[in-house]
């Protein structure tokens, strides 16, 4: 490339080449010898650098004197970049640069407010450590959970084991209603006092109390789980082979003593004439005590209306407590066959017998 000015004692530049008579920005320019020593921005006297004769000039510029400065002051814009004093939104005009560096660094008005306190400084990849938000001396003001925290509070970052934790003493039942979760369901259904139901009551659940109990096909025993739409769960539990399998073993410890009756729902795929499915129900005085069943009620193919639809099936018995413990037990079982079948489970329950039955 072809020179257009002087450029004699050229000291090079590794950043910006095209400005030859400058260090800067790698190294600071000198006018004395050692490091960033730049010969054309020393002082110049044309005849030694004592006492100078008279009528001699005591400097003189030569053209890449004049080169030198104005390389530096290029590269010096070039660092600085256009509008250094206004900020990166272009919005705000500081006056001077200074200026601009000190409302960034300003600890006081700036860092203490935004980090939590005078002990915080802002060093290179510093960890934010100690710092709280309580608004007290020394410290951030409060953080306000509506204006300042967007997004979801993760359930992991929320205390759920403990009583100081997130509980529904301090969860309201909606916006409207200040009433909170805790008080709302003592006020219907204490476990300790008791309560009363004011309106219409749905159970979706499985019901169980001191005269009645329910079982579906998720609290059969084995078998394998069945999608079926003919059921209220849409499940059934497959009982298949020739073995005999226990469905249920129903828990009726704490039903009132009485007369009560059984009823499940069951299908099977082929007709037999010999017992396909029998129930029981047993009792014994303590919860490691041997139980005391009452005689089996087997139901065989003449029970059944037709190969795969589901049927009802009852058995009536009397539950007499051995002791006010009152341990007893339910059993449902598919039979043994000399021919394979499959039987379909699909839930049982136990209630009192009603007094109609009886009304003959």
């Amino acid at each position: 490339m072809a020179k257009t000015r002087s450029e004699s004692n050229a000291v090079g530049n590794s950043k910006y080449t095209d400005l030859n008579m400058t260090f800067y920005p790698t190294q600071i320019d000198s006018k004395l010898p050692g490091a960033g020593y730049n010969p054309n921005l020393k002082g110049f006297w044309s005849a030694g650098d004592k006492e100078l004769p008279a009528g001699v000039l005591p400097d003189y510029n030569m053209a890449e004197h004049v080169n030198a400065l104005a390389d530096a002051v290029m590269a010096l814009q070039r660092i600085l970049g256009v509008n250094p004093h206004i900020d990166f939104k272009g919005g705000n005009t500081t006056g001077t640069v200074s200026t601009r560096i000190r409302a960034a660094e300003d600890k006081d008005a700036y860092y203490d407010k935004r980090y939590g306190g005078q002990s915080w400084t802002p060093a290179l990849g510093q960890t934010i450590l100690t710092h709280t938000h309580g608004g007290g001396v020394s410290e951030a003001p409060k953080i306000n959970l509506v204006d300042e925290v967007s997004g979801k509070l993760a359930k992991v970052n929320i205390d759920l084991t403990q009583a100081t934790g997130l509980t529904g003493a301090d969860i309201s039942m909606s916006p409207s209603v200040s009433t909170k979760i805790v008080d709302a369901i003592n006020d219907k259904l204490s476990t300790s006092e008791g309560g009363t139901v004011r309106k219409d009551l749905i159970v979706q659940g499985k019901f169980s109390n001191r005269t009645y109990r329910e079982w579906t096909a998720d609290d059969a025993n084995g078998g394998i789980p069945m999608t079926d739409v003919n059921t209220l769960t849409n499940k059934s539990r497959r009982y298949s082979g020739t073995t005999q399998q226990a469905i249920i073993y129903g828990d009726l410890s704490g039903l009132l003593a009485g007369k009560y009756v059984v009823g499940y729902r069951v299908k099977v795929d082929r007709i037999l004439t010999t017992d396909m499915t029998w129930v029981q129900v047993g009792h014994r005085r303590s919860a490691s005590g041997q139980f005391t069943y009452q005689p089996a009620k087997g139901f065989n193919g003449s029970y059944f209306d037709a190969v795969n639809k589901y049927q009802m099936f009852y058995y009536v018995f009397d539950h007499e407590p051995l002791d006010d413990v009152g341990f007893a037990e339910l059993r449902i079982f598919k039979d043994d066959a000399t021919t394979s079948f499959n039987l379909d489970f699909d839930c049982a329950w136990v209630m009192p017998v009603h007094p109609a039955v009886f009304d003959k």
